[in-house]
């Protein structure tokens, strides 16, 4: 992009496998514990190329050379990450990871949040690992973009503060197939605005937050507002007649097939509506879309770069 200045990129990843902590019979290549936490993935250390192991970080650094290389880099290095636990958090791990511990009175320990920040709490009681005191601290820098990418799983978004749901002998959901416990009514996980709230919390102006999705969205409704999205019947929570026992897909394409991803559309319409960026891609057209993808990527951040 010619008409920037040289760019200062960190690039880092985790999962949203935030484990099953205090349950052990959640299966589903779910850990007893804590799974990644929101812990930064040390890049490749999976991978037989030692340079792809950045150390404790987790954190890959571009700040000048030829950035065709640190593209390369990030495409082979992340070729091999772990898959994870299959009762995707990603929404929260992406909240863990990311946000700042808190100072003796509640409030933000680092100075670029937004005005009136209070740093989330976790599961344990504890707050994410954003900060410079935390295991991720090497990422986040007061003056940055914020892009914040969620490669979306099969299944929507089920971070929860109640492990127990992804027990299979916990008696409260004896009645409750594993697959619709993340869809019971009362809703079991947390709410949306926790992560609308936090993500925004984490620049100071929100137009400095950039939020791509890659979910299940239907065909070619990706350039739709979002809560357009979510009236499409595809987007429908339903049990699909063909596959006995689970959710009705969105979307299916070259990639897999998807079930509606109702919580990542809702997590968009409330970045948008606070004044974040957002750009959504199918996962069922990605094939022929990744290229549109990455430019409407690059014009987000370009415009976020040049203040709005």
């Amino acid at each position: 992009m010619p008409d920037l200045p040289p760019p200062s990129i960190h690039f880092a990843s985790t999962s949203g496998d935030l484990g099953t902590p205090g349950i052990s019979d959640a299966g589903a290549g779910c850990t007893h514990g804590n799974g990644d936490d929101g812990r930064f993935i040390g890049v490749g250390t999976t991978h037989p190329d030692p340079s792809c192991n950045v150390g404790p970080s987790g954190v890959l650094a571009f700040d000048a050379g030829d950035i065709d290389a640190f593209a390369m880099s990030i495409d082979h290095c992340t070729s091999m990450l772990p898959l994870g636990c299959a009762w995707p958090q990603m929404l929260e791990a992406s909240l863990r990871a990311l946000s700042p511990s808190a100072a003796p009175d509640g409030t933000s320990s680092v100075p670029w949040t937004a005005d009136g920040y209070v740093p989330p709490v976790f599961l344990d009681g504890t707050y994410g690992r954003g900060g410079p005191d935390g295991s991720n601290g090497a990422f986040m820098r007061p003056d940055s973009v914020l892009v914040v990418i969620f490669v979306g799983t099969p299944r929507d978004d089920c971070s929860t503060p109640d492990p127990s749901i992804f027990s299979a002998g916990d008696p409260r959901y004896a009645d409750v197939l594993g697959d619709y416990r993340c869809h019971m009514d009362p809703d079991p996980r947390y709410p949306i605005a926790r992560y609308v709230d936090g993500l925004v919390g984490l620049r100071r102006d929100p137009r400095r937050l950039v939020v791509g999705i890659v979910s299940g969205i239907p065909g070619e409704a990706t350039l739709l507002p979002p809560s357009e999205i979510l009236a499409l019947p595809d987007m429908q929570e339903r049990m699909d007649p063909m596959r006995l026992d689970l959710l009705g897909y969105s979307c299916v394409g070259l990639y897999g097939a998807d079930e509606p991803p109702r919580r990542y559309m809702q997590l968009a319409d409330g970045l948008l509506a606070r004044g974040a960026s957002v750009v959504l891609a199918s996962k069922c057209t990605l094939d022929r879309d990744n290229v549109g993808l990455t430019q409407r990527l690059l014009d987000a951040i370009a415009v976020s770069m040049a203040g709005g």
